[in-house]
This record gives structure tokens, sequence and C-alpha cells, in this order.
């Protein structure tokens, strides 16, 4: 039964290729405690109450429940973004970006941060 388990599971390496771990949190692909560190510091920042950590986590992931992914899922709804009330597709981007609330949220967030909101909010938000 061992034999069977290992043989399922273990991953296939081509002979001769060389097979070695990397870690993707530095640009060196070297894992360092001081770059794990950095990258769980960038994630989950104690400055930052948990459930906001949480929510930009799950959103960086893109695993927010909305209509587009539950659809992928399998699991059908009606389309209709349901704090706008309009039947456009629920989306990631429409939720927190272009839904008349997010506009007007964002809007009041960058005159309270002092930024300008002459070009649009994707490219503010992915710089």
């Amino acid at each position: 039964m061992t034999e069977h388990i290992l043989e399922n599971i273990r991953p296939k390496v081509e002979e001769g290729a060389m097979d070695r771990p990397w870690w993707m949190g530095n640009s060196c692909e070297t894992f360092t405690v001081k770059s794990a560190y950095e990258w769980w510091n960038s994630i989950w920042n104690r400055g930052v109450p948990f459930k906001i950590n949480f929510l930009l986590w799950r959103s960086r992931k893109g695993r927010i429940a909305t209509e587009d992914n539950l659809q992928r899922m399998r699991i059908s709804m009606a389309s209709r973004c349901y704090c706008c009330n309009n039947y456009e597709q629920e989306t990631m981007i429409h939720l927190f970006l272009t839904a008349p609330i997010a506009i007007k949220l964002w809007k009041q967030f960058a005159t309270c941060a002092g930024i300008k909101t002459d070009e649009g909010l994707q490219q503010i938000l992915t710089r």
C-alpha cells in the first residue's frame, strides 16, 4: 500500500533534470527568515485591523465571494449587483472600483488623503 501511495503522489522528475525547491518571496529565490518575515508582514501588517487584512488577502487571491467567482464554482445566481441594484454582473472590479458607491467612497478617501483623482482609480491603486 505504501508503494502505491508513493508511486501516485511522488512528482515525476525527468532523469537528469535538477529538482530543487525555491522561494518566491524575494527576487533571489533563496529563503531567508528576513524575506519570509517581510512577505508575511506585507500581508498581515499589524497596523491594520485583522478583518481588513483578511479581506485584502482574499481579494489578492481572487477569493471574494462575488457573483463571477461563485459562477466559476458552479453556484448559479441571477446577474445582479446588490450594492447598486443594477443588473450588471458583480465582479471584484465592479464591487470595489466601478460601482457608483465604490466611486463615491474612493473619491471621499482620495480627498481626505490628498490624492488627485485625475487619473483612473485602477491606475492609482496598481502603482
